[in-house]
């Protein structure tokens, strides 16, 4: 008998199932690109902004000033894929600036 037919299943497909039924898994999936943007932009620019929340795909940040915004306005394409790629999945579809 294998595991399925058991009823043996490993602990990650368990959870994965839950909250995908539970629709959870997408809102971790946005939570990560927060908690991973010092991460991906790096100490420099964390210390300047700050990830918000995500709506709707759209990452937004707080940002000190305007030069920071443009700075990291320039940056943009390549942040996206960054944590998209940490994510695993294509979360993030733009970044607002608030």
């Amino acid at each position: 008998m294998d595991r399925l037919s058991k009823g043996m299943l490993p602990l990650k497909d368990i959870l994965d199932h839950v909250l995908h039924s539970q629709g959870l898994d997408k809102r971790i999936q946005e939570e990560s690109a927060v908690i991973l943007w010092e991460e991906i932009v790096g100490p420099r620019i964390a210390k300047a902004s700050k990830a918000l929340r995500i709506e709707r795909g759209e990452l937004l940040i707080e940002v000190k000033s305007s030069s920071w915004k443009h700075q990291i306005q320039m940056l943009k394409p390549d942040i996206i894929k960054k944590l998209n790629t940490h994510i695993g999945k294509n979360t993030v579809r733009a970044i607002r600036f608030i």
